[in-house]
């Protein structure tokens, strides 16, 4: 049995699409969903001007929309997909080929960039699989972005160097000036990644393992761990987050940090929350701050995240103890959530402090981190706007920080990411 056969048995949502073969030196697959993307052959144009890898290249467009979509949208999308199938036959070469895939009248409950990433990353699945290689790379990328001409060359060095090597995080930046959109929509989007790089930085500081950013466009997989870990979710929104959030523990991610990948900052109502969504809510409101989690609630995390080691060997009543010294958001919300009988549970199926941690961690993932921070913003603490919740956390780590402007702050937090520095205690 292949390496694949069973998860495309169990999991696939669509027979595969693609009838040429692949090419037996097929090393990197590049999977972009496009919905109503007039644009996309931009990214398209910077993926082929960028240096060609050791090995073969294929990108795949899943071109998509819902069953539910005007007629008007579905006739849009299917204008896109016949342009982007003559694009292909013009700009396809022997060792860089273009795939359109479509995905049409998808079911409403789950037509959405989740469903159309998973299609694409299967048919991925499907190529490595006829060729035998579990180590080939899906790249994960949107119809609005742009690649820097060492995009493959960068990951492929990392792929060669990294140990136990199962997938990898790109650097990211958002356009933050120009003439496509208004003052309001830089300024919104400005406010928003600030918010997305300071919140991982502090998320790092209290000791979370996993601590990587999670965006749709910025990550690259192994075929064989793709797979093991059930593939791609369906989700209409944030199905990037949920997915990583799933694969962190389990196989190590390496930071590639000497390309980019440069994210539109357009706004969007199409999904209920991410970049889109936040930019056009930001952007209507001119005078609006993008508030974020204050520093205290991920301070409290990091009680029990420094404690994790010795949990596991201290008996029911010592944690119950252990609790009570604890802030009272945390201890509540930990209460709900059945932390005591969680742990326990752990305990009885490891053997080790170290698979005891790791279990751990897959339990109070991403994920959880995420609600908690929702429940303690709701009882406890009140949000602050995210310029001050930055050069907050840049004082306490002996960083200091005064220019009240998101903009540097943002250009230090980037810089800081380029060159793989950590904010620790």
């Amino acid at each position: 049995m292949t390496f694949a056969e069973r998860y495309i048995q169990k999991y696939h949502f669509m027979m595969p699409q693609i009838k040429e073969p692949p090419s037996g030196l097929l090393r990197f697959m590049v999977v972009i969903p496009a919905y109503l993307e007039d644009s996309i052959t931009n990214t398209l144009e910077s993926l082929k001007l960028a240096d060609q890898p050791g090995g073969d290249v294929e990108v795949i467009i899943v071109v998509n929309f819902s069953e539910d979509d005007s007629q008007e949208n579905k006739n849009k999308n299917l204008k896109i997909f016949n342009s982007l199938q003559l694009w292909e036959l013009n700009n396809s070469s022997t060792k860089f080929k273009y795939h359109s895939i479509l995905a049409d009248n998808l079911p409403e409950k789950h037509a959405g960039a989740g469903l159309a990433r998973k299609i694409g990353m299967d048919e991925a699945i499907h190529r490595f699989n006829l060729i035998k290689k579990p180590e080939g790379l899906i790249l994960s990328l949107d119809a609005d972005t742009k690649v820097e001409y060492n995009y493959f060359t960068a990951v492929e060095k990392i792929m060669c160097t990294h140990n136990n090597f199962g997938g990898c995080i790109l650097q990211f930046a958002h356009d933050l000036e120009g003439q496509e959109y208004n003052e309001h929509i830089y300024k919104a989007i400005t406010d928003y990644e600030l918010h997305l790089r300071y919140y991982k930085h502090i998320l790092e500081y209290s000791g979370f393992p996993y601590s990587n950013y999670t965006i749709g466009s910025c990550f690259g997989i192994r075929a064989d761990v793709y797979t093991s870990q059930g593939g791609m979710n369906r989700r209409q929104a944030g199905e990037d987050f949920y997915f990583l959030n799933k694969v962190f523990p389990n196989r190590a991610f390496a930071e590639v940090r000497e390309t980019c990948v440069f994210l539109s900052p357009r706004p969007s109502k199409r999904v209920p929350f991410g970049t889109g969504p936040v930019v056009a809510r930001l952007s209507e409101k001119e005078e609006e701050f993008y508030y974020t989690y204050t520093g205290e609630a991920f301070f409290d995390l990091e009680q029990m995240f420094r404690s994790v080691n010795d949990l596991y060997d201290l008996s029911a009543n010592a944690l119950k103890l252990l609790i009570t010294d604890w802030p009272e958001a945390l201890r509540e919300f930990l209460i709900d959530h059945k932390f005591y009988e969680k742990l326990m549970e752990i305990k009885k199926n490891t053997s080790s402090s170290e698979s005891f941690r790791k279990r751990f961690f897959t339990w109070f993932n991403g994920f959880k981190v995420v609600k908690y921070m929702n429940y303690a913003h709701k009882k406890y603490y009140k949000k602050v706007p995210v310029k001050q919740a930055a050069i907050t956390f840049l004082n306490k780590t002996g960083y200091p920080y005064y220019d009240d402007d998101a903009r540097s702050l943002l250009e230090l937090f980037r810089k800081l990411d380029k060159e793989g520095k950590k904010l620790i205690n």
